[in-house]
This record gives C-alpha cells, structure tokens and sequence, in this order.
C-alpha cells in the first residue's frame, strides 16, 4: 500500500500546487474549485480552432455523402 502523504510530498517539491498535503488531506474532492480532469477545457489556440473548423466541414460533408448513399 503506497504512502501517500509521503509521496505528495516529495512531489510537491518538483510539481507547484495550489494546495498543501495537509489542506489536500482536509478538504473534500468533490467541493474542489479546480476542474476535474474529465471536464473538458476549450482549446483556444489558432491552430486548435483552424483544426476544429476543418473537422466541422469534414463532418458535414460526409453527412451530406453519406445521406445522398442511402
């Protein structure tokens, strides 16, 4: 069984955080006030968006292909 108090630690000197061992060991994870790692976050980056917008005309080209087949 890991220690965890101790691991934490350790990393803390190399990881910068927010919170401490202590206060991670106090507060709740679910009253967290940061996102949880299954919440996506929007990508704001030029090439994210350029990326985004030729995926949306892919996708309704092939909507459009695909119905046209049926």
């Amino acid at each position: 069984m890991p220690n965890w108090p101790i691991f934490l630690e350790r990393v803390s000197r190399y990881v910068p955080s927010t919170t401490t061992v202590s206060a991670a060991k106090e507060s709740d994870s679910s009253t967290s006030a940061s996102p949880m790692a299954d919440e996506p976050t929007p990508r704001t980056d030029e090439n994210s968006k350029r990326a985004h917008q030729d995926l949306l005309k892919k996708a309704c080209l092939g909507a459009t292909t695909a119905a046209a087949d049926v």
